[in-house]
């Protein structure tokens, strides 16, 4: 599992496994879901969310969506580990390109 920002979009980007992604679709207006080709959640984009804001959504998803809660679990637990680290690596930095 690994959960990269880009800082100058303000997206955070929560990878579950290795699979290619096949299909995405929107779960909220901030919260976009990434499934495998055989329908899987192989990751999530949270949009426009500060950390906190988004370990919040996804507290709420999982309350919503009983059929994605162990993965959306799993992410949270992912972004909360990394942001106890302070440790989120991004593959744009404000002021780099």
């Amino acid at each position: 599992m690994k959960v990269t920002r880009d800082l100058i979009n303000q997206i955070i980007h929560v990878q579950l496994g290795s699979t290619p992604v096949h299909d995405s679709d929107p779960l909220t207006a901030d919260v976009i879901a990434d499934y495998d080709s055989e329908g899987a959640l192989v990751g999530l984009e949270l949009l426009l969310l500060t950390p906190a804001s988004a370990l919040a959504a996804l507290v709420h998803l999982a309350t919503t969506r009983p059929d994605l809660r162990d993965s959306l679990t799993r992410a949270r637990a992912a972004i909360a580990c990394e942001l106890t680290q302070d440790s989120i690596t991004g593959d744009l930095r404000a002021g780099e390109q």
